[in-house]
């Protein structure tokens, strides 16, 4: 790992957990809903994610479900809210295979750069 993704994963509290077939990650994120713009970013050391849905009836956490299964590639099924239903601090698990870890660096170091 390069000194400035360590710096950067250093930088917000991710929880992860290996498992024999891959890694699942918890993501603590703060959502802004009706933006116009979706996207996954670091603010003040926070890992926050602008989202165009609206929160009504469950439509911003079915999105953001699906924004981090496309994010990480992996099914939305391998994504779940466990904390923070109807609150704009969430944590969710997403579960990564281990044929998807290298896919993963490469995704968390192009958050970095942004």
């Amino acid at each position: 790992m390069n000194n400035s993704l360590e710096s950067f994963l250093g930088s917000i509290p991710l929880h992860f957990a290996f498992k024999t077939d891959g890694l699942v990650l918890e993501l603590p994120l703060e959502i802004k809903t009706m933006a116009k713009k979706e996207k996954l970013f670091l603010h003040e050391g926070k890992l926050k994610l602008a989202i165009a849905a609206e929160p009504v009836e469950g439509k911003a956490n079915r999105a953001i479900c699906l924004y981090l299964a496309k994010f990480f590639s992996v099914p939305k099924s391998f994504v779940e809210l466990t904390k923070g239903d109807k609150s704009r601090k969430k944590i969710f698990l997403v579960y990564i295979p281990s044929a998807k870890l290298k896919a993963l660096r490469e995704t968390l170091e192009k958050i970095y750069e942004k």
